[in-house]
């Protein structure tokens, strides 16, 4: 079985106490960040397989068909006789595993938990900025509610948590790059 990452924040209240509060917020908006990304090209990525997928068996079975209904007007030689049996094997095969691997199902599935893990992100950045005071109850409620989001989401391949993790980091790095440029300009 392959290793999946898991949505963890950066960070948990009960192991990093020395973390501040606003320390702590960053880590898990950048967490919550990475789950959204990650699942959203989730889902483009098997919505892209199943449409391929249904694309090529649609095409191998509308040659199949065309093929068997020449043959009865005309017998086809041994060739023809292979390469429709092969075509019609090799349909059979793409719709099995277009079965097997539930693509539709999966793309849903990341497409659920993409957009949950957007809005509790949302609601968390949301809470950080308003006049409310930040402390260890809304901690404790994005925690939970992560909590319940990872519990029904699908996996996450390391690769591609990594991927999305490092190209955060380069815009981050950009973006402070461009705001200290810009304060420079006004210096």
């Amino acid at each position: 079985m392959s290793e999946v990452a898991r949505s963890e924040p950066d960070h948990d209240l009960r192991t990093a106490p020395a973390l501040r509060g606003d320390e702590l917020a960053r880590q898990w908006v950048r967490g919550l960040r990475i789950s959204h990304l990650c699942h959203a090209r989730l889902t483009s990525r098997y919505e892209n397989r199943a449409r391929t997928f249904g694309v090529l068996l649609v095409a191998i079975s509308a040659v199949v068909g065309t093929a068997i209904f020449s043959s009865l007007s005309q017998s086809p030689n041994d060739l023809a006789k292979i390469a429709t049996g092969t075509l019609s094997v090799v349909a059979t095969v793409c719709a099995a595993m277009n079965s097997a691997l539930r693509y539709p199902e999966l793309a849903e599935r990341h497409r659920t938990s993409g957009v949950a893990y957007g809005e509790l992100r949302r609601r968390f950045e949301q809470a950080l900025v308003s006049d409310a005071p930040v402390g260890e109850d809304l901690f404790s409620s994005v925690r939970t509610e992560w909590d319940r989001i990872d519990a029904a989401a699908p996996g996450i391949p390391p690769k591609m948590h990594h991927s999305v993790r490092d190209e955060l980091r380069r815009s981050a790095r950009r973006t402070e790059g461009e705001d200290e440029i810009e304060g420079d300009d006004h210096d």
